[in-house]
């Protein structure tokens, strides 16, 4: 026991160094607090979004549909991160070091399983948590429907654990030896992300569904004929991605490929020469492209859905909840088409990814203001043409008023650009040169984390000013409201990069 506690601080010590720079506790503090308190902040607001929503289903004694929503969601949150942690083999390089150690292996496997629980537990709080907050605190208390709901927020976090271990012996076993392996292993964990959120898309849509309501039944009345049946199946996924995962603790999955290098004589630019570097390093890299490409997936399976369904689910929901016009459902649409930029958002570690060759770059006759903008454009060309596309569509297809369209193109962008700039300052204050594996940098540091829950921050901002001025505004000045603070924190941000931004990036 006592050497799993060690381990487990061993890892809770690295995560901090992660988000550190260099050896700077200063920054560690700070990036820390500031983590926590844009958590803080998400959580209380969506904890006050579900007691809204609890509150119009109390008219219809129906406030156990706040759990089905928190249920699907964290299901599918935690899918999503079980399938980000698939690493196909390249498995961190402490395995060989902490196999040397006095430590037996089923004490690594314990503290390493242990470890994910708790980053999934987070997630499942931050998202489940608010939802049983809401269910409980508008409805009379019952013993049963706590004890449910509690043991049903313990188990998803075990799921995710499991799912992660199984699925990444499966790729692990099927695709480290074919000579197209990294691009196989990003294939087959893009469909399976893809079949993924098709389910979640599916669920949304039939929240009423027996499978659902008989879900939600259980828990609340804690029928023990379902949940011991479940609580034995996720301990059992649990323990059989941890035995697998075994198999693969000692397993050599390097290997060497030859590359075969073509000089060209074409000159070009540096601008475009630096641009091309980075979509090479995206699409060459498995890691970085499963860890950001549910931005894009999530903006064209919400489009699908609006046009199949004709926008009466959402709409209806938006406007019954929060009791706004249609124009205002579309504005909040918008927003949600912006949230995607979250996801998406390989500029916040771009810098970070150059690592011990930065020095090359700098060295070169190329400003740092290029440099720069092509890190940010990398970012937006990533995702706003698809935005783009998706709201023409939509506005198209369901005939939506001019407002509802201008809407649909403007925010998103406007959004994606300020994701990305700020992306590129973050990482230049929090930047991470020097790392063993790129899954440090993209998953484990400061500026993702910051990033990831900062864009967070910034969407619900925008849906709070929205609902709570609905009352007393038309929909045409609150889109210029939301435009206009959107393209003035855009002015600002660029100008911050184009200034202190630069004299950072000289210093690094």
């Amino acid at each position: 026991m006592r050497n799993i506690w060690l381990l487990l601080k061993n890892y809770l010590l690295c995560s901090i160094g992660n988000l550190r720079r260099k050896n700077t506790r200063t920054k560690a503090v700070v990036g820390v607090s500031i983590l926590t308190v844009l958590s803080l902040g998400w959580f209380a607001f969506y904890t006050w979004c579900m007691f809204m929503i609890a509150d119009v289903y109390a008219e219809m004694n129906m406030q156990a549909c706040v759990l089905m929503y928190g249920l699907v969601i964290s299901l599918f949150l935690s899918v999503i991160f079980a399938l980000q942690k698939v690493t196909g083999g390249q498995k961190a390089n402490d395995n060989e070091l902490l196999l040397s150690m006095p430590f037996r292996k089923i004490e690594i496997m314990v503290a390493k399983a242990l470890s994910r629980f708790a980053v999934n537990s987070l997630v499942v709080v931050l998202f489940f948590l608010p939802c049983i907050i809401a269910y409980l605190g508008t409805t009379q208390f019952s013993l049963p429907a706590f004890f449910g709901c509690t043991t049903t927020m313990l188990l998803i976090p075990l799921l995710g654990v499991g799912l992660s271990y199984i699925v990444d012996y499966l790729v692990t076993v099927c695709f480290s030896n074919s000579k197209l392996g990294n691009i196989t292993k990003a294939l087959f964990t893009l469909l399976v992300l893809i079949g993924v959120l098709a389910i979640y898309e599916f669920f949304m849509l039939n929240m009423n569904t027996p499978f659902i309501a008989g879900l939600i039944i259980w828990m609340v009345k804690f029928n023990p004929l379902v949940m011991v049946p479940l609580i034995v199946i996720v301990l059992a996924m649990f323990i059989l991605g941890n035995w697998l995962n075994a198999l693969l603790l000692n397993r050599e999955a390097r290997s060497t490929h030859a590359k075969a290098t073509q000089i060209s004589h074409r000159s070009i630019t540096p601008f475009r020469a630096i641009l091309k570097n980075e979509s090479n390093r995206y699409f060459n890299s498995p890691t970085m492209m499963l860890n950001t490409i549910l931005g894009p997936l999530a903006l064209v399976a919400l489009t699908i859905w609006l046009v199949v369904d004709q926008g009466a689910t959402m709409v209806g929901l938006l406007c019954g909840t929060f009791v706004i016009s249609k124009d205002v459902a579309y504005l909040i649409i918008a927003i949600i088409y912006a949230a995607a930029g979250v996801l998406t958002y390989p500029a916040a570690f771009s810098i970070s990814l150059e690592g011990k060759q930065l020095w090359i770059l700098r060295s070169m006759p190329i400003s740092a203001a290029t440099v720069l903008s092509t890190k940010v454009l990398f970012n937006v060309i990533l995702l706003t043409p698809i935005s783009l596309v998706c709201g023409v569509l939509l506005g198209t297809i369901l005939h939506l008023s001019p407002l509802c369209l201008v809407a649909l193109l403007i925010i998103p962008t406007l959004a994606h650009v300020l994701v990305s700039y700020i992306g590129v300052m973050v990482n230049l204050y929090f930047p991470k040169l020097e790392f063993e594996s790129e899954a440090a940098v993209i998953k484990h540091s400061m500026s993702s984390y910051l990033m990831m829950l900062g864009g967070v921050v910034i969407v619900a901002g925008m849906m709070a000013l929205v609902i709570s001025l609905a009352d007393s505004l038309p929909a045409m000045a609150l889109f210029a409201i939301i435009a206009s603070a959107l393209a003035l924190a855009d002015a600002i941000v660029i100008t911050l990069t184009y200034t202190i931004g630069q004299r950072m990036f000289n210093r690094l």
